[in-house]
Parts: C-alpha cells; structure tokens; sequence
C-alpha cells in the first residue's frame, strides 16, 4: 500500500500550489472604486399625500469629481415619473409555474390564447 500514499501526496502538492497561485491572482486584483448614483423625490400623490420615491441611476461613474458634477447637474432639473413599480412587502411569491398555470397566466397578461402557445 505504500504506492498509493505517495499519489495522494503528489496531487496534494498540486492542489496546494494552484491554491497559492489562485490566491496571488486574488491579491493583484485591485477592487476600482466606483460612484453609483440614487436619489430620493418626495412628490404629493393624487390624494395630496406625500409619497417617497427612490430612484437609481443606471450608470457608474469613475471619479468622486464626476459624480459630484453629475449631481450638480440633476438638483436644478425638474424631474417627471416616468414608471411605478408597486412592490407589496408582504406578499407571498406565487408557488412555480406549471405548464397550464403558465399558460394561463400567458393568456392572462399578455392575451394569449391557450391554443397559440
């Protein structure tokens, strides 16, 4: 039996030095920093009541000075709400779809007929 504890040393020996080699690769990447950009409106709904919005901005950008500049950009501009997603925080999520339930609910939102799928 002495043959095959000298084959798991060897491949021990392997998986050591890709690990260390791994790790050095870890090591030389660099994390860049980068600005992301969210605001919050608060707008009066159609019942005059205050409402929070958040929204976020799509783009990333490099430097401290440009998000600063993009900043001083958006606090004139007038801002108009373009899409509302309602998310309930306490709903449950809907169990999987089943062929027929996602045929249904293909029927359903997009007014597909059961006979066209």
């Amino acid at each position: 039996g002495m043959q095959k504890s000298l084959s798991a040393g060897r491949v021990q020996s392997v998986a050591v030095r890709l690990i260390a080699e791994r790790e050095r690769e870890i090591n030389q990447f660099l994390p860049e920093s980068v600005f992301k950009i969210s605001a919050l409106f608060t707008a009066p709904d159609i019942n005059k009541k205050k409402v929070k919005f958040k929204a976020e901005g799509p783009q990333k950008l490099a430097t401290g000075s440009a998000a600063e500049k993009f900043l001083n950009e958006c606090k004139g501009a007038k801002y108009t709400v373009k899409d509302i997603n309602v998310k309930d925080g306490k709903r449950t999520p809907s169990a999987p779809f089943t062929t027929s339930t996602l045929q249904q609910e293909a029927s359903r939102k997009l007014g597909y007929s059961v006979s066209k799928t």
